[in-house]
């Protein structure tokens, strides 16, 4: 049994504010992650995009020369 004069164990004021501000810090951590991520993913959205662009305009000159011309002269 504890007696008066020792100092209580466990949790303090002190320590439980300590842990609000390291996970206060682990959440802006996770933010600036998270932003990174979104970025990323939309930076490999679009270079997708621009490749699958440009095996459009391959296909299209491979397949049909001169498409444009021959749709002007119709």
């Amino acid at each position: 049994m504890e007696s008066n004069n020792e100092p209580q164990r466990g949790l303090t004021f002190e320590k439980v504010w300590a842990m609000f501000q390291e996970t206060d810090l682990q959440f802006k951590e996770i933010g600036q992650r998270f932003k990174e991520t979104e970025r990323m993913i939309k930076e490999t959205g679009r270079r997708i995009g621009e490749l699958g662009n440009s095996f459009g305009r391959v296909i299209e000159r491979l397949t049909t020369p001169n498409l444009a011309e021959k749709f002007q002269q119709m």
